[in-house]
């Protein structure tokens, strides 16, 4: 039973706006894959280049985002509004939440 079902279009908002931001650091990700990847193919023996070195920053960046996006969105997602489960709270409980029972 949800006891904040009111608050469902904000959960919903919150939720794709965490999509979205998780969506656009994957493409910066990808995109700091393949450029030093193919700087490194177009210029020979150059592995200790700054751009290597300044990709895998930003790609390490960019997995310390994805991961508290995942936080967020476990932490003030559904299972903030799910009460009265006990101190264990699953995922599969948050589902009497979206069916509004």
């Amino acid at each position: 039973m949800c006891f904040f079902s009111k608050y469902r279009a904000l959960r919903q908002k919150r939720s794709a706006i965490l999509f979205f931001i998780e969506a656009a650091v994957q493409r910066v990700n990808l995109l700091f894959y393949l450029v030093p990847n193919a700087y490194i193919l177009t210029n020979t023996c150059l592995q200790q280049a700054p751009i290597v070195f300044w990709s895998g920053w930003v790609r390490w960046t960019c997995w310390n985002t994805v991961s508290l996006t995942t936080a967020a969105q476990y932490l003030f997602g559904c299972l903030s509004c799910c009460q009265g489960y006990g101190d264990v709270l699953l995922r599969i409980d948050c589902l009497d939440c979206l069916k509004g029972s």
